[in-house]
């Protein structure tokens, strides 16, 4: 169940107070907005890209920040389920706060490698996909 907000509060307060001694804050960044430019820009530089979703779809966020390079933390669901390797992901449990800790901690003082997205979520094939799609729709009526 979502968590309310508190009274005259923010997501980041509630997340910082959430996350306490447990992550080194400093290497905790909140940017605000971003143009695109500046966005991927911060993506090339990110130490770990977390990216929890649930239970929904899987955003353009991910696929960006993998597109940029960037070590990925994913919460395991039926959304994220097949996008990225698994050697190449940190996966967690969001349910599991005293794992998820250690977990993002982990990888943010191991070196790793770039995340990498399975066969079938590269630009081309989205674009032909959807291309298939229009056209299919297109022809039905």
């Amino acid at each position: 169940m979502p968590q309310t907000l508190p009274h005259g509060g923010s997501w980041k307060q509630l997340l910082l107070a959430e996350l306490d001694e447990q992550l080194p804050q400093e290497r905790v960044l909140f940017t605000g907005l971003l143009d695109y430019n500046d966005y991927r820009s911060l993506l090339w530089r990110s130490d770990l890209h977390c990216y929890f979703t649930r239970p929904y779809v899987t955003s353009w966020s991910l696929f960006e920040a993998a597109a940029c390079g960037a070590r990925l933390a994913v919460n395991k669901s039926p959304a994220t389920i097949g996008i990225a390797e698994d050697e190449s992901v940190t996966w967690v449990d969001l349910d599991d706060q005293q794992t998820l800790t250690q977990q993002l901690n982990e990888a943010l003082n191991q070196p790793g490698r770039p995340s990498q997205l399975m066969l079938g979520f590269d630009l081309d094939t989205a674009l032909q996909q959807w291309e298939g799609l229009l056209n299919q729709a297109f022809q039905s009526n």
